[in-house]
């Protein structure tokens, strides 16, 4: 038997196959973009320069509905308080030909919002606890403020939006009116606030009132 001769086929047969796998292309799928993490600022934005327009409308036991007057806020700068920099929120209401205007200072701290006396407005992660509790009246009527209804439908004029919803929980001793009430604030990615619902807590047949948006401009951060 010529062994010299099986040696070199073999020999000669690794090469050949190993050629042919070095002409095969080799193909791998693309790694997907990293996603990014949602901000609390996505849902309540603070860049200057933001503003939203709303409408507030009443809708009595009988759901008739009426526009009553218009309202708009603006973040107009940033101030610093105790070394933190904040937002300045104005808030500007035209009712009966009068104009009204209040003034609030928002921040993002770890992905709460957070108002300049420390007490939280938003959250987009903190779905469990309770926020922050109010007390008034010698504790007749006690607040509590959560994050409730991840993913709430709502609609206004613009359009259909999922929305986080920011509830304030008001339980009302009262011997004439004993009963628990909600607000809520339903904040939507990339626009902020675009409704509200609200109640006279001191009215047991209080009529609903609810703050929609109608037109809003958000600025992109620098």
């Amino acid at each position: 038997m010529n062994w010299n001769k099986y040696f070199a086929l073999f020999f000669f047969s690794i090469l050949f196959f190993a050629g042919c796998e070095k002409d095969k292309e080799t193909s791998y799928s693309p790694l997907p973009p990293p996603v990014a993490k949602p901000k609390v600022t996505d849902y309540f934005p603070l860049t200057i320069g933001s503003y939203w327009v709303y409408e507030w409308h009443e809708i009595d036991t009988n759901g008739t509905d009426k526009m009553i007057h218009i309202d708009s806020t603006i973040v107009t700068n940033d101030t610093t308080i105790n070394q933190k920099k904040y937002a300045v929120k104005k808030n500007f209401i035209i009712e009966n030909n009068l104009q009204q205007t209040s003034i609030g200072f928002y921040r993002d701290s770890a992905d709460y919002i957070v108002d300049n006396y420390g007490k939280i407005w938003f959250s987009n992660t903190n779905f469990t606890d309770t926020l922050q509790v109010d007390s008034m009246y010698d504790n007749l009527i006690t607040i509590y403020y959560k994050m409730s209804h991840k993913d709430s439908l709502i609609s206004i004029s613009l359009g259909n939006y999922l929305c986080y919803d920011f509830e304030e929980i008001w339980k009302i001793k009262d011997p004439h009116c004993n009963q628990n009430k909600s607000e809520h604030h339903f904040y939507t990615k990339g626009i902020g606030q675009i409704k509200d619902v609200h109640f006279f807590m001191s009215d047991c047949n209080s009529p609903r009132y609810e703050h929609r948006l109608i037109r809003y401009k958000i600025n992109k951060e620098k």
